[in-house]
């Protein structure tokens, strides 16, 4: 028994790779992949006139890009780690969760709603306006 798996209860972080389910990672790839055409349908099918008076419209494409390929990675690392890992720490993830919550309905804005925190909201100088929870 290695030092990591004594101190986790003797349960190991890492999964076989043999256990990954490729049917459902090509499923989901898949669903990412329509997702991305359609953005970039409902975007690049304006005429070339209201995308140059609206030239914020066509930042959201890549943008799309990077968070898919952002979840994606994130998805593929958490799938090699064992559920019973991450339920030791629900009691965390619970408050966290609370914490948000909290501050949404106290400092949270948007545009019809009050839903988003962002990172200006706590005095992070010059933060991108896109970077929200």
């Amino acid at each position: 028994m290695t030092l990591r798996s004594e101190l986790l209860g003797g349960m190991s972080l890492r999964r076989d790779y043999r256990s990954f389910d490729f049917v459902l990672l090509g499923l989901v790839l898949l669903l990412c992949a329509f997702g991305a055409v359609m953005v970039y349908s409902a975007i690049f099918g304006h005429h070339d006139w209201y995308l140059e008076a609206n030239p914020r419209i066509v930042a959201i494409f890549p943008r799309h890009i990077v968070f898919l390929l952002t979840g994606v990675a994130i998805m593929f690392v958490m799938a090699f780690v064992d559920f019973r890992f991450i339920c030791q720490f629900w009691v965390a993830f619970y408050v966290i969760n609370l914490i948000l919550l909290i501050l949404v309905w106290y400092a949270g804005r948007g545009v019809d709603v009050e839903r988003w925190l962002r990172l200006s909201d706590f005095g992070v100088p010059n933060a991108p306006e896109w970077i929200s929870i």
